[in-house]
């Protein structure tokens, strides 16, 4: 692979998002001490993964989401101490997850005690998260990232919401946007950071007898809005699955790797016609 991955994996809750991520410390091309997972609510609490620790600094490390500039800080200084220097300790990074930042951002907004903040305050909270995911680009950290999400029912955040001008005043009219399973986030980071990345897929389970089987979904449909750079090969060649089963982090890099190659292998043949 020519460069490192930016995915974006999305569900509903207890539907493996996190048991997907933490395959990253099992992986055979990974080593696990060049992982940083990030964990803003403690969903890794009942795995058996690595610490972080400042003498070994990698493995988990919690991110309280109450401190929305609290990630930020942390990775601008990794920046200014290593990246920068040209020092590049990860091959891997994990956001777990993105959507409880936007989560505060809500109840920040509904908290009694807020009549002193302004829009100003709240547009501050999405420069932060945006901001944040910039530090953790591929093309700055040399890593692969997986982004967790957490999915809910949205219109398309690009997408203009009804207006209509009331004697002379612009007002919104009822949202009669379609909607779909997108990244739960708010606002403009919303509209930009999804479409950032090379994949946004959907994980979900469904429960058959007394087994759970845990998917990924990798094409989009009427309900779900998924994202992909790889989509049009997906599209045209139909043996390709439209779905992983019990998805991994080594899956995944064999699945983009295969992409590339039958990729590369179509335009060749192109070429020689």
């Amino acid at each position: 692979m020519n460069r490192p991955l930016y995915i974006g994996i999305m569900g509903g809750p207890k539907v493996g998002k996190t048991h997907l991520a933490a395959t990253v410390f099992e992986s055979k091309y990974i080593d696990p001490k060049r992982v940083l997972y990030l964990d803003n609510h403690g969903s890794t609490s009942t795995y058996d993964v690595p610490q972080y620790t400042d003498r070994e600094p990698w493995g988990v490390k919690y991110i309280s989401p109450d401190d929305p500039t609290g990630l930020y800080d942390f990775l601008l200084k990794l920046r200014v101490n290593r990246f920068s220097k040209g020092q590049f300790p990860y091959d891997v990074t994990v956001v777990d997850d993105w959507s409880e930042f936007a989560q505060l951002d809500i109840e920040d907004r509904l908290d009694d005690g807020n009549e002193g903040k302004t829009i100003r305050h709240w547009g501050k909270h999405g420069e932060v998260m945006r901001s944040a995911a910039r530090l953790l680009h591929p093309s700055v950290t040399h890593a692969h990232h997986i982004a967790i999400f957490q999915a809910a029912q949205l219109p398309d955040p690009l997408e203009a919401r009804p207006r209509e001008v009331a004697g002379g005043v612009v007002k919104y009219t009822a949202d009669t946007r379609a909607t779909k399973l997108r990244p739960f986030l708010q606002g403009s980071f919303a509209a930009w950071f999804p479409y950032k990345l090379d994949a946004l897929w959907y994980q979900y389970m469904e429960i058959g007898g007394d087994k759970y089987r845990f998917y990924l979904q990798l094409v989009p449909t009427a309900k779900v809005a998924v994202v992909s750079r790889w989509l049009n090969r997906w599209v045209d060649t139909p043996r390709l699955a439209r779905k992983l089963e019990n998805p991994t982090f080594d899956a995944i890099l064999e699945l983009v790797e295969g992409q590339l190659e039958l990729r590369e292998k179509v335009e060749e043949e192109k070429d020689a016609n």
